[in-house]
């Protein structure tokens, strides 16, 4: 399991100096709370941390900052006010494809000298590591 923590280090230092080099003022990490948004805009903190496997404290610690950055907005329901909802701007719409290739620059690299077949394979095995993780939590 060490390895995974390695490959999930290595992939974010490369993604972290490809934004920098494209003058992307983001982290990797706040790049994953984009794209769960590019995916289904208007979640609530429980659904980005579910969908980005993240704990909450991580994720209000992102959303802050992609507040600041003017990157996404909260909005409030009237009909439960203690359920914030989080909201892309014109200017988080406006990354998407930037940083999507970014991230697909980075997920090439590290799959680079795979065939399709061994992807398949390693995308297989990872998927039941996670399951069998899964299961020992619940």
């Amino acid at each position: 399991m060490r390895m995974v923590n390695m490959a999930d280090k290595a992939f974010t230092c490369l993604l972290n100096r490809l934004l920098e080099e494209h003058l992307i003022d983001l982290t990797a990490e706040q790049c994953h709370v984009l794209n769960c948004l590019w995916k289904n805009d208007g979640l609530n903190h429980n659904e980005i941390a579910e969908k980005t496997n993240k704990d909450k404290t991580t994720i209000s610690r992102h959303i802050h900052h992609l507040r600041k950055k003017g990157f996404i907005k909260r909005a409030i329901l009237e009909s439960d006010r203690r359920n914030k909802l989080i909201f892309l701007t014109e200017s988080g719409k406006g990354l998407k494809k930037t940083v999507l290739a970014q991230m697909k620059k980075a997920e090439s690299q590290a799959l680079r000298k795979f065939s399709e077949d061994e992807i398949g394979v390693l995308q297989d095995g990872l998927d039941r590591v996670i399951a069998n993780l899964k299961k020992g939590i619940s």
